[in-house]
């Protein structure tokens, strides 16, 4: 069996298909949704300005500061 570029059309999905990859799509949306509100929503992280600061400019063990560092005077 021969096919001609002529003879291959494109037609829309049937109804019932687009209607399930839809229904399919919403349910993971909710699925996400509902697991975002258990288990990230309440989380909460402290920050704290020093801990902060010595995390972007780290000081070695002499007190020296490390290779790199910009001098705060």
């Amino acid at each position: 069996m021969s096919f001609d570029k002529k003879e291959i059309r494109m037609t829309a999905p049937p109804p019932r298909l687009l209607r399930d990859i839809v229904i399919v799509l919403v349910l993971k949306v909710m699925a996400i949704v509902l697991l975002w509100y258990l288990f990230v929503d309440g989380q909460r992280v402290e920050v704290d300005a020093a801990t902060t600061a010595r995390q972007f400019a780290p000081v070695s063990p002499s007190g020296h500061r490390q290779q790199g560092e910009i001098h705060a005077n």
